[in-house]
């Protein structure tokens, strides 16, 4: 893991953090096997439900499979599942206001990966093959947090005059901008030792890039900025 100096916030406004691995479609893992996957998180994930699969490049004859939420008590932590993709979620919510920061959960995404990857060769089903990794931030910054209307958003943004219509916070209908920061890999084979220094590498540059990219004088008032401490 990386020992790069990096930005560190008290209160960041980070509501939600997605790690994720694009797979070679594992053509053995049929619907009814996410039953021997959940047995092996089902103590600390004890929530079960289905999504619609995300979409992906490739084709097959196999039949569409959903996509499965394993959530936590909390349903703070979320572990996707389908048969080409393999996702963790750290969401916020009103209960939970703590950010685990990314050292942990990056922790807790290598060893649920681990898992998996155990799972399906105990099984038979398949060997995890990563060709594709991305890593998402979501930040929610409230009306009042360096900005009162869209016309005066360079007190937040220096850059830039002007952002698109933001949305509204589910929770308690505040105005808020959503700022979702992205990084993912090309789509090409990526031997699965690398993923996490990639995933290292993702997190510097979206950390690096929002602290760029926002008001040092918002960053220190209302996020709390702290002298950069160690990654």
């Amino acid at each position: 893991m990386s020992k790069v100096s990096l930005p560190d916030y008290e209160r960041p406004p980070v509501v939600e953090v997605v790690f994720g691995v694009v797979l070679s479609k594992l053509e053995k893992l049929l619907t009814p096997h996410l039953g021997i996957v959940w047995d092996a998180y089902r103590a600390e994930f004890p929530k079960c439900t289905e999504m619609a699969p995300l979409l992906s490049p490739e084709t097959t004859d196999l039949p569409t499979m959903p996509r499965v939420w394993f959530l936590d008590e909390t349903e703070n932590q979320i572990i996707q599942v389908q048969r080409d993709r393999f996702i963790f979620n750290w969401r916020k919510h009103p209960t939970s206001q703590e950010y685990p920061r990314y050292c942990t959960m990056r922790a807790t995404f290598d060893r649920l990966l681990e898992t998996f990857v155990t799972v399906l060769q105990r099984h038979d089903l398949g060997k995890v093959v990563p060709v594709q990794c991305e890593l998402t931030y979501v930040n929610h910054i409230p009306r009042g947090e360096g900005w009162s209307s869209l016309g005066n958003l360079d007190g937040l943004f220096p850059s830039f005059g002007y952002r698109e219509v933001q949305p509204r916070r589910e929770a308690d209908q505040h105005e808020l901008i959503q700022m979702d920061l992205i990084a993912r890999s090309p789509r090409q084979e990526i031997p699965i030792e690398r993923v996490l220094p990639w995933l290292d590498s993702a997190s510097e540059c979206i950390v690096t890039t929002f602290s760029q990219l926002t008001s040092e004088s918002v960053q220190s008032s209302n996020w709390g900025r702290r002298n950069d401490a160690r990654h």
